[in-house]
């Protein structure tokens, strides 16, 4: 069986675990000669440097927030709370987002201990600021602590998008020759120029940077300045997540109990 159809099995296959499959695409980009898959194979095992190169898949912008908020006389225990913030404030301030940068291996276990769902905790300062932007903090109540909450299906997700895409980057390398991944070294069995188009539409849908100083624009790949994702103190690179289970009693008020909502 040929590489690409071996890749192409194991891509369908539930078992198969995505750092084995990833392997197998190291020695497809190397057969290539292709430069761009290599990083982004290297990327996806290891994990990535930069935010700039992180991909979208591994970025989550639908996020459950959850917080305890009093106001000197009630208390609400892990309140559900979705922050009614402007587009382009997300856009500018990684608090509103969770990046995923690990390695898969990294993902895999998350996915294999945390069955439910995953807290991310903020400063409380952090949601105080929002002000306008979360309703129970116009009713006078300050938050004590607070943490964003997704279900780990969203990490389950990012694995199967990388298996996916390498799916269908196979199919359109498939189709230009069927043995381009049995290819010896020093032979170019697909042209850069198709294999650049492939992998854009593919992999990186023209809007990935694929390693240090190189980014795809579509036509090809050029020079870019990268800036390294350990700047920002909401990294999600090495986080610890002990006893990451969300709570279930969502929105238990330790006082008296009324709606806020309507108060």
């Amino acid at each position: 069986m040929s590489l690409l159809r071996q890749i192409q099995d194991n891509s369908c296959n539930p078992d198969f675990q995505v750092a084995d499959l990833l392997r197998q695409c190291k020695i497809l980009a190397a057969r290539l000669d292709y430069e761009p898959l290599k990083i982004w194979v290297e990327n996806e095992l290891n994990g990535y440097p930069n935010k700039e190169n992180l991909p979208e898949y591994r970025i989550i912008k639908k996020l459950v927030w959850q917080g305890d908020f009093m106001n000197g006389v009630y208390h609400y225990k892990n309140y559900i709370f979705y922050p009614n913030i402007p587009e382009h404030f997300i856009e500018e301030s990684e608090i509103y987002i969770l990046s995923f940068p690990q390695g898969v291996s990294s993902l895999k276990q998350l996915t294999d201990t945390h069955k439910s769902d995953l807290r991310f905790p903020v400063p409380s300062e952090a949601v105080n600021m929002m002000g306008q932007f979360v309703k129970i903090l116009s009713l006078g109540y300050v938050c004590t602590s607070a943490a964003r909450v997704i279900n780990v299906s969203s990490v389950v997700n990012i694995l199967d998008t990388i298996k996916t895409k390498i799916l269908d980057f196979t199919f359109e390398i498939e189709a230009e020759n069927p043995e381009a991944g049995n290819a010896k070294f020093g032979e170019k069995p697909v042209p850069e120029t198709t294999l650049d188009k492939i992998f854009g539409d593919k992999i990186t849908v023209n809007n990935y940077h694929t390693g240090d100083n190189i980014r795809y624009n579509g036509d090809g790949f050029t020079a870019t300045n990268q800036k390294n994702m350990s700047d920002s103190k909401y990294d999600q690179r090495g986080a610890i997540f002990s006893g990451g289970f969300a709570e279930t009693n969502y929105g238990k008020m330790v006082e008296t109990q009324y709606n806020i909502e309507t108060q």
